[in-house]
């Protein structure tokens, strides 16, 4: 029942001492996780909205800074009355230069950073998606499974609760 499974399993790691690491392993693996904008949408639409622990205030308010921390710095660099403009020119610039370093990293342009506000739209989109969806379905869809928020957040209640007791 732990929706996000993946970073339960570090935890776990984590908790009984081990130790991890994110690696580069290029042309190791390859592994197509999904295809296009929307195909990213839909694997992430049972994970983004527990990252909240399905709180709709949470996600709110994670959508509305999501919205104004990366959308933001380039509408003011549009709309921004003369010298404010600058404050935004650097934030965006910012933006480039963290692009521009993952790019020597990951081996992609850091002109991709470009980009940015149309990642950031699908990002907010696919939040909204994913809390939208469990609340359609009453819980969350996975492979064709609902599995109901009532009894994913008494599972994570009840684990929370004996991680307390240790």
């Amino acid at each position: 029942m732990h929706v996000i499974d993946d970073l339960k399993l570090g935890q776990a790691v984590k908790k009984h001492g081990f130790k991890q690491d994110c690696v580069v392993g290029r042309s190791l693996v390859s592994l197509r996780w999904a295809e296009g904008a929307f195909g990213v949408v839909h694997n992430l639409r049972k994970n983004t909205f527990s990252l909240f622990r399905f709180n709709w205030f949470l996600a709110a308010l994670a959508i509305i800074a999501a919205t104004i921390y990366h959308i933001g710095p380039w509408a003011g660099v549009i709309l921004a009355p003369g010298v404010a403009k600058l404050g935004f020119a650097a934030a965006v610039c910012s933006i480039a230069w963290l692009y521009v370093g993952m790019g020597t990293q990951f081996r992609i342009s850091g002109w991709f950073f470009l980009s940015h506000p149309l990642a950031a739209l699908i990002f907010v989109y696919t939040l909204f998606n994913s809390a939208l969806s469990s609340l359609v379905h009453g819980g969350v869809v996975w492979r064709g499974t609902t599995y109901p928020l009532d009894e994913i957040k008494a599972f994570a209640s009840q684990n929370r609760n004996e991680e307390l007791r240790r």
